[in-house]
């Protein structure tokens, strides 16, 4: 056999027990079993050869074994050093003072792609999501996270944000969670605010993000002295005060430099709802009190800008009857409105009062005795019915009515007279109606005949002549009528007016009244200089403020002869 034994120079041994349990007992010299092509010494040759075999191969391996043991502790060692290596220069790196090349360094450890490639890296630039996109729209499960960016016409942008740098983060989850993060870097420098989403539903407002600009220091949950003014801006409510626990006092207090309390403002009591403004100082007080009142603790009420004060009165509980309106004009100086429960009339009112109807601040308490009051009498009517009633020594006096340009009117001589309703009657047949007299229609019939409708005849007023009065016709400068006038009134109110020429024979030429194709009773419209006045009777509105006319239902009159005769 060579010296190098491979397992094909290994013939097969018989290892059956019959052969292989005795093996140690064989005799080489038995000349039967130990002989040279005897079996025992086949059996003792090949496992010679195997055990030669197996103990090369351990050696083998072992002085592998040696050499893999010293490769592990040099890469151990070396990985020592690398290690130290790296701890120094990443010490350096701290500063940077003792780094040659910054760049070479950074690629020697490996960062040269994962922090300038781009994505989430400092050598890109956040994403343009676009013009006027809904940021909850362009957001969704699907939107990788990044740095994004949306100028001023993004929607749902945070309040007051201008451009905004966008951080979006969703998370991995088989629902919609994710926030985002926003940095206004434009209108009013730099600020934030985020919002999140979760299950697919964003928050309804942004958080804005406190910081030095608009947190330091007064939102602190402690005591603090703040040496700078705070401006509070809001389109509602820019500062709320809220008690520890229900009905406990909230309010505001200034104290003087010494820490001495100077004024108060607030509910300053447990379980009232009385809203006081102080002035500890000087012992003056104000308090909006819970029974709708406001209670003055002081000397004097002084309006240095007015000339006097007033109060609004209550318009209701309604008043009884006018006895108790007339007391309650007396209690105080005020104007507005009262309810006459017995007239069932509004009435709006100023009621001026001797010592401004405050008689508990004044030496004597006759403020209630002295007075007079401005009074509409029936403030729903489009009337103006003004009174003026007045007090004295706690009488009240007759009142009394004033003419106005709403009662009174100028008739075609420039005569002053109780006016409403008038109707002015021009020759055409037009007219001009005050607010009294409106619903009245007035039409040119024929020459000289003219029909008013819409009215209940004339207004029986002694200003006007009585029954009989009630139609004004033009004079000249002379004094002398220019017209005979006459009329009928029908059976539904109207009124028929006839204008006839007028002449004066007897009186000087020029004030004769002569007209070229007319003669004395003709026909004739009114002339185009003047009108007539007409004061009329109006349906069921004007029934409270004239007595109604009973007469027959159709007559005629001649205005001159003051005769009335029922129509035949």
């Amino acid at each position: 056999m060579s010296g190098h034994v491979t397992p094909n120079d290994l013939p097969p041994i018989n290892e059956l027990d019959e052969y292989t349990s005795h093996i140690p007992e064989l005799q080489t010299d038995t000349s039967v079993l130990a002989g040279s092509g005897g079996p025992a010494n086949f059996q003792a040759s090949a496992l010679a050869n195997r055990t030669k075999y197996l103990k090369r191969t351990l050696d083998s391996v072992s002085q592998e074994l040696i050499e893999i043991d010293r490769s592990i502790a040099a890469a151990q060692q070396s990985a020592n050093v690398a290690k130290q290596g790296a701890d120094a220069s990443m010490k350096k790196s701290a500063n940077g003072s003792d780094i040659v090349n910054p760049a070479a360094f950074r690629a020697s450890i490996g960062l040269s792609n994962a922090m300038l490639r781009g994505d989430f890296g400092w050598g890109s630039k956040a994403k343009n999501v676009g013009d006027s996109v809904n940021l909850f729209d362009y957001f969704t499960r699907d939107r990788p996270a990044d740095v994004y960016w949306v100028n001023q016409t993004g929607i749902n942008r945070p309040p007051d944000f201008a451009d905004c740098v966008l951080l979006w983060n969703p998370i991995e989850h088989a629902d919609f969670y994710g926030c985002l993060l926003a940095i206004g870097f434009t209108t009013h420098g730099a600020k934030t605010a985020t919002i999140g989403v979760a299950n697919g539903v964003w928050e309804t407002s942004w958080n804005v993000g406190w910081d030095a600009r608009n947190l330091s220091p007064v939102t602190a949950n402690t005591n603090q002295v703040i040496h700078a003014l705070k401006v509070y801006m809001a389109n509602w409510a820019s500062l709320i005060l809220m008690p520890e626990a229900l009905g406990q006092p909230s309010y505001l207090q200034g104290n003087d430099f010494d820490g001495l309390t100077r004024w108060t403002l607030g509910y300053q009591d447990i379980n009232t709802n009385h809203l006081t403004l102080r002035n500890n100082k000087a012992g003056v007080a104000m308090t909006m009190h819970s029974d709708r009142n406001i209670y003055m603790s002081c000397d004097d009420f002084v309006l240095t800008d007015a000339k006097g004060f007033v109060r609004n009165t209550a318009a209701e509980p309604a008043l009884a009857n006018i006895s108790a309106v007339l007391d309650y004009y007396a209690s105080e100086q005020s104007m507005g409105s009262t309810r006459d429960d017995a007239g069932n009339v509004w009435r709006t009112h100023i009621s001026a009062r001797h010592r401004g109807g405050n008689g508990n601040q004044e030496p004597t308490a006759d403020s209630q005795n002295f007075g007079f009051a401005i009074v509409d009498d029936n403030m729903t009517s489009a009337y103006y019915q003004i009174n003026v009633v007045k007090q004295v020594n706690g009488v009240w006096q007759q009142a009394v009515g004033l003419y106005h340009t709403g009662n009174t009117t100028a008739d075609a001589n420039g005569f002053l007279k109780v006016a409403s309703p008038v109707v002015k009657l021009f020759g055409a047949g037009t007219s001009e109606l005050n607010t009294e007299s409106e619903g009245v229609v007035t039409a040119r019939i024929d020459r000289g005949v003219y029909r008013i409708s819409g009215c209940l005849g004339l207004n029986a007023d002694l200003a006007w002549g009585g029954l009989e009065g009630g139609i004004v016709g033009p004079r000249c400068r002379n004094g002398l009528e220019r017209l005979w006038i006459d009329y009928d009134v029908e059976q539904d109110g109207s009124i028929v007016i006839r204008t006839y020429h007028r002449t004066h024979p007897n009186a000087m030429p020029f004030a004769r009244n002569a007209r070229d194709g007319y003669v004395e009773g003709d026909p004739i419209d009114i002339p185009t200089d003047t009108f007539l006045s007409i004061r009329v009777q109006m349906p069921a509105r004007e029934a409270t403020h004239y007595v109604p006319i009973v007469e027959p239902s159709v007559r005629h009159s001649n205005v001159y002869c003051n005769t009335v005769s029922p129509i035949q």
